[in-house]
């Protein structure tokens, strides 16, 4: 019989199964994007690629959890669980998964953001794809139709208060007078960024604009933190700079707090615009594609906190101001920019590279107990438009500071003579915990342990630990 159907016809398939499988996927997330506004679906896909030269056999494949929203359909087969799903050798098959979402129901029904994992078993191996689906549920601020646009909100200089359990979402550019905004413990903001090209210019779309007669109070707490990031919530987005405009705190604005907060991603975390008022504690401002921090002649306090990660500095300051930080955290990863730069002038007008309206105010800048510290070499640039000590007047204390080019003679060769309490931060010194994890807590021989000398009325740190009533180590963390 084999002499006339030929000899392939009558060879044996061989599997791989169990442990011999060998195979892998096109993606190891599968991410559903889109930002739901209606009851609806979306369906996305990924494949699975055998590598072996020999069919592969895969036990099993499910949805993790039994009560999930998403279903998978794989090679045709659709259902809770398809079994012996059968890859040909060196070819893939593809898995198409769904999820339906109602942004009607409440966030217990309905979470802001779905994961689950889509599960294959061989023998007594496991491999997933995680499946991430988001924004299903959330209070939209004006609308999904305010990209590219601005949106005045006013309350009759009463309260505006964000507690609804579901995420806020801004989209343009809101800006908030004549009211108070009012963000409570746990709340979670994401925002929707961009470039928008407006006739000759471009600007970071995503911007919450507190205007001169509005006012922000962030009132997280150390268990609730109030969160601002990107609304793009795929792994791969977790770290990345510069996603949304900014916080914009307006000329001559006063009373601003932000307590307890985690904000991220955006081109400039806080800007702290002309003679405006900021109060911050125990919060991290990270990722960042200008600055962290910026004030343009503010006046800004904060305490217990951090300032990460920045594409420019940390913390920028132009044309003077008034600023305290104590028990701070300064630490530009990764960028090769210093973490402060401070100055007490601003060019308005040039002509070619000559500046034709030159403006100095007066910089009064107090640094305790904080370390100051980039991953390149100088944390710190100090630049005065007047060598008048009225107008540039700057303290550091009790501080860890990296420096170089600072003290060279043309610089502020002095600096550790005008400031003995300071530690210079050598290359190599022990520091931070993890710095590549973005981890700024203390490491157990860090320079920065015990140098610090009491500040009253701050008795704990950034996560609520005490610190030492004698000996406080620098730095938003005192070492547990």
């Amino acid at each position: 019989m084999c002499l006339f159907l030929g000899i392939e016809s009558c060879q044996e398939i061989r599997f791989d199964t169990g442990s011999d499988v060998d195979i892998r996927f096109s993606a190891d997330t599968l991410t559903f994007d889109t930002v739901f506004t209606q009851v609806g679906s979306t369906t996305r896909y990924f494949k699975v690629y055998n590598n072996s030269s020999q069919f592969a056999r895969i036990d099993r494949v499910q949805i993790k959890n039994s009560d999930s929203r998403f279903r998978f359909n794989v090679d045709g087969y659709r259902g809770a669980v398809v079994k012996d799903l059968e890859i040909p050798p060196k070819d893939s098959v593809y898995v198409f998964v769904e999820v339906t979402v109602d942004p009607d129901q409440p966030v217990s029904e309905s979470p802001f953001v779905i994961e689950d994992e889509i599960v294959f078993q061989y023998g007594e191996k496991k491999s997933s794809v995680t499946l991430e689906a988001w924004g299903q549920n959330a209070n939209y601020i004006p609308s999904v139709d305010g990209v590219r646009k601005q949106v005045m909100v006013t309350c009759d200089m009463n309260t505006w208060t964000w507690d609804d359990p579901k995420p806020y979402v801004i989209y343009g550019v809101v800006i908030v007078d004549s009211c108070t905004l009012e963000i409570p413990a746990g709340a979670r903001v994401y925002v929707h960024g961009g470039i928008v090209f407006n006739g000759k210019n471009s600007y970071s779309d995503g911007v919450l604009y507190i205007g001169k007669n509005g006012r922000l109070e962030v009132n997280g707490t150390a268990e609730d933190p109030v969160y601002f990031q990107t609304d793009r919530l795929e792994k791969d987005y977790r770290d990345r700079i510069g996603q949304w405009g900014r916080i914009h705190i307006a000329a001559e604005s006063r009373g601003n707090r932000i307590s307890h907060a985690r904000l991220y991603h955006a081109e400039v975390g806080v800007l702290v615009d002309s003679m405006a008022e900021l109060k911050i504690d125990h919060s991290i401002i990270g990722f960042n594609g200008n600055s962290s921090l910026a004030s343009f002649r503010g006046s800004v306090e904060a305490v217990n906190s951090v300032f990460h990660t920045a594409a420019g500095y940390n913390l920028r300051v132009d044309l003077g101001g008034w600023y305290r930080f104590d028990y701070c955290t300064f630490a530009n990863i990764g960028y090769g920019r210093e973490a402060i730069g401070v100055t007490n002038y601003f060019c308005f007008a040039q002509d070619g590279n000559e500046c034709i309206d030159p403006r100095v105010s007066v910089l009064d800048l107090k640094v305790n107990n904080s370390i100051l510290y980039s991953s390149s070499s100088d944390a710190l640039i100090l630049a005065d438009a007047t060598d008048d000590p009225f107008y540039f007047r700057t303290s550091f204390e009790n501080s860890v500071i990296r420096l170089d080019q600072l003290l060279n003679q043309d610089q502020y060769p002095e600096f550790l003579d005008e400031h003995p309490s300071v530690v210079p931060y050598q290359t190599g010194d022990p520091l931070f915990h993890n710095s590549g994890e973005y981890d700024f807590s203390l490491d157990s021989v860090s320079i920065a342990k015990e140098i610090g000398k009491p500040i009253p009325g701050v008795r704990l740190d950034i996560l609520g630990n005490d610190r030492d009533p004698v000996r406080p180590d620098a730095g938003a963390f005192e070492y547990q």
